[in-house]
């Protein structure tokens, strides 16, 4: 888990998503229930890592890249 606390005292970029996953694992348990939980997982995780935002970025640059060597990218 990253920190709650920033290094200014507010909370952390991801303390609320943290908080939305521990509220989700209190209503459906833990580990009984916990694929309802999924969705608040995955924006956590995605909170902490930017692994979906870093995939995209570099299919824009892939992108890219081929409409520059194509010439259709303005220049």
């Amino acid at each position: 888990m990253s920190q709650n606390v920033s290094n200014d005292g507010d909370y952390g970029r991801c303390f609320q998503f943290w908080q939305e996953l521990v509220d989700c694992f209190g209503k459906h348990g833990r580990y009984g229930q916990h694929t309802k939980c999924v969705q608040q997982k995955e924006d956590y995780d995605e909170c902490l890592h930017h692994r979906k935002l870093s995939a995209r970025l570099e299919r824009i640059r892939e992108e890219k890249s081929k409409l520059i060597k194509e010439g259709k990218w303005p220049q």
